[in-house]
């Protein structure tokens, strides 16, 4: 967003994203589901709980293959759309364009009733097959080419060193915290952190990483504990992995 020519305020919980906006008038607000604190979705509704008719944000989620329960429920919290990750340059580019001219609009758009029903082709996931968990050496072998992976930040090497040393930093952190909210039986920041490990993995082309991840994500989510536990390993080899193959690409292409 700062490479676009516009000015970033970051948030790193939920609680601090609803006090933000409560002091300020955004643009645009794009606001992740699972923050500590204050979930994506309490946050919007304390948002537009308490927001002023005359300083009303467009709040966009990000998603990440979302099912329709998972969309409605976006919708019912107050939100006016979706950017699905990864996120691409001009997606986010239209987002941005889209919603400097909705400063005039109504509070977001909003869903009737409750959502119900599940998406058949979300949440309805339970065990992995063996033979569908990648081994660390797969995320090597399939990850993007350097020229691949300018192409997706519209050319802006800086910025994609920037973020491979960022992702090769976070991965196996992330692999870690998952595994050690496994074994304190805290199935919601397991959830958190696979869900983020999930986006860095699908921001770099990582699919068949980022696949996995999903798919733990959702099995948090049934708090199937258990049936995690035996991936926890695998977790933490494959952030390691992407962090060798994040430094590989930096020590190739070096700085300028």
């Amino acid at each position: 967003l700062e490479n676009l020519g516009h000015h970033v305020t970051l948030a790193d919980n939920g609680k601090t994203a609803v006090s933000l906006c409560e002091q300020n008038r955004f643009d645009l607000v794009l606001m992740d589901i699972q923050m500590p604190e204050l979930d994506g979705l309490q946050a919007t509704k304390q948002i537009r709980s308490a927001q002023q008719p005359d300083r009303v944000q467009v709040i966009h989620a990000l998603t990440a293959h979302a099912t329709s329960e998972d969309r409605n429920q976006c919708l019912s919290a107050g939100m006016n759309g979706f950017l699905e990750k990864p996120i691409t340059l001009d997606a986010l580019h239209a987002a941005v364009a889209q919603a400097i001219g909705q400063y005039h609009l109504a509070p977001a758009m909003t869903v009737p009733g409750e959502p119900s029903g599940t998406d058949q082709t979300g949440d309805v996931i339970y065990e992995l097959p063996e033979q569908e968990v990648p081994g660390p050496e797969t995320v090597a072998l399939e990850g993007p080419s350097w020229a691949e992976l300018v192409n997706r930040i519209n050319n802006n090497e800086r910025l994609l060193r920037d973020v491979l040393e960022l992702v090769g930093r976070e991965a196996p952190r992330l692999g870690r915290a998952f595994s050690a909210a496994l074994q304190k039986n805290n199935i919601k920041d397991a959830r958190r952190h696979i869900h983020t490990f999930k986006s860095n993995a699908r921001q770099l082309g990582l699919t068949r990483v980022g696949d996995f991840a999903q798919h733990l994500e959702i099995m948090a989510k049934q708090e199937q504990t258990q049936s995690l536990e035996k991936y926890s390993q695998t977790v933490q080899l494959l952030g390691d992995a992407i962090a060798d193959w994040a430094q590989r690409l930096l020590q190739q292409h070096g700085s300028t």
